[in-house]
């Protein structure tokens, strides 16, 4: 299994946040150990400031600084299918809420 840096220092994050203890965080370490983490390459990098100028372009809220964290998931995951998703979903208008 592959996850994204990002995706463990929110599981980390997570963990710390809901307070648990030793036992829980060396078992959550455990099982991560049995994981790939992927780091950004250079690949990925370029694919993050793709993704946040189209979504920009578009004013898609991905743009935003906020989600710098969600952007280098989904670089990381940028497999044609999964880049062609994205540039679907950033290259069409912003979802609005209907109350």
């Amino acid at each position: 299994m592959l996850v994204a840096f990002q995706t463990l220092m929110e599981l980390r994050y997570g963990a710390l946040r809901a307070g648990w203890g030793e036992l829980r965080r060396r078992r959550l370490e455990r099982r991560v150990g049995q994981i790939t983490v992927v780091q950004p390459d250079d690949a990925t990098i370029s694919a993050c400031a793709e993704l946040r100028h189209r979504c920009q372009q578009a004013g898609h809220a991905l743009a935003d600084k906020v989600h710098d964290g969600d952007r280098w998931i989904a670089a990381r995951r940028s497999g044609s299918a999964c880049r062609s998703s994205l540039t679907m979903a950033c290259s069409s208008a912003p979802p609005t809420l209907s109350s």
